[in-house]
């Protein structure tokens, strides 16, 4: 009977036009960047940028005498990183990324020395990416998103999609579905208790969100690896998180953001399943949900002097936006991405399900009450 009960859920939701349309449009945008290539920051490991950057300015203070007067260990490092830096203008992409790996390094000896400014943990970043991607076996850079394979695709695309993009689809399902057990729709008829009826309804809207992602995601998918191959599941991901630099790999990337986007869908399924419990409704459940997905989106939310900035680390809407949290690759990587001290996507995992967990158990026990107050008729029972 319950497995009868979400296969008709499932219908309802899956039979609404809008949700084909909106299904296409989302595949459709996802899969766009293999046709219409985008440029994805590799430029700044080129010759071109190498050259213009770094290579002519340094062979030009040195040829000045710009350095003659300099204490030998900077000398010594100019004269090396200008060696390295010759090196990157050659056209073996292997050869000038493990020169640039070494330039990256002596940078942060230079730092740690006092001799360079800038920003310290970009400079870690760098020398990390550089480090993890100069000792692959055939390390490469992917200049625009038509020349990435699949694995690296998927996992860019939750850095390059807007975040409500993948937030907000999960509402209007759990929306949808919740309202398909609403006292004048059919879902109601279904001979189960209450209780029942609304544990299945978030059952479904996991389901139902997951599938959807999953099958929004093919187009693309197919379209990369038939394009490029399925990828090196060990290229590598480095950010700076919460002050922090984390290194993964794209596949790492992947599984995290997925497993945050999991997350979230139980968050939103379970709060719309408390607001129906105790409404009969399933309105409140998903403005509120909408309303607290635009949360992180309030200026200065991550800044020190917002006023939750203190507990900022045990708020689930500070997990909401999935990229930053879980990573993804990207060459531009210039800023921390996620500024909360303390957080981490450990922490996001567990404050989300432990919201959940709160969230699941206030609506059994408003149902174990056989209640439900509907404002415009007063409390009564179930």
């Amino acid at each position: 009977m319950m497995t009868a009960c979400i296969r008709s859920l499932m219908r309802i939701v899956m039979r609404n036009g809008m949700y084909a349309v909106s299904l296409l449009l989302v595949s459709i945008y996802f899969a766009l960047p293999s046709f219409v290539p985008n440029d994805t920051g590799a430029f700044r490991f080129g010759a071109e940028y190498l050259r213009e950057t770094r290579l002519d300015g340094l062979k030009e203070a040195i040829a000045s005498g710009a350095y003659d007067t300099a204490p030998q260990n900077i000398k010594d490092a100019n004269t090396r990183q200008l060696e390295l830096l010759e090196i990157t203008q050659g056209n073996d992409v292997a050869a000038s990324l493990r020169a640039q790996e070494e330039i990256s390094r002596i940078d942060l000896e230079l730092y740690d020395a006092g001799n360079l400014s800038g920003d310290y943990g970009m400079l870690k970043v760098n020398h990390a990416f550089l480090e993890q991607l100069s000792g692959l076996q055939t390390p490469s850079l992917y200049e625009t998103t038509a020349d990435e394979p699949m694995l690296y695709r998927l996992a860019e695309l939750f850095g390059t999609v807007p975040p409500l993009l993948l937030f907000v689809p999960v509402v209007v399902i759990s929306f949808a579905v919740f309202r398909s057990i609403e006292d004048d729709r059919l879902g109601f008829q279904f001979p189960l208790s209450r209780k029942m009826k609304i544990s299945l309804s978030v059952v479904t809207t996991l389901i139902v969100a997951s599938l959807s992602f999953i099958v929004s995601l093919i187009p693309a998918a197919l379209t990369s690896c038939l394009m490029n191959g399925f990828g090196d599941p060990s290229y590598p991901v480095v950010l700076m998180q919460s002050g922090e630099v984390v290194t993964l790999t794209v596949l790492s990337a992947l599984a995290r953001a997925c497993g945050l986007l999991l997350m979230e869908t139980l968050f939103v399924a379970s709060l719309s399943a408390a607001f129906f419990a105790v409404t009969s409704s399933s309105v409140p459940g998903a403005l509120t949900c909408l309303a607290l997905g635009f949360v992180p989106s309030i200026p200065q939310y991550f800044s020190e002097t917002f006023i939750l900035h203190e507990v900022l680390k045990y708020l689930p809407t500070t997990y909401f936006y999935v990229a930053p949290v879980g990573g993804w690759p990207c060459y531009l990587n210039l800023m921390d991405v996620f500024p909360v001290p303390g957080a981490s996507w450990e922490l996001g995992m567990t404050v989300l399900f432990a919201c959940t967990v709160v969230f699941v158990l206030l609506s059994s026990f408003w149902c174990s009450l056989h209640l439900s107050f509907e404002p415009w008729k007063g409390a009564r029972n179930d």
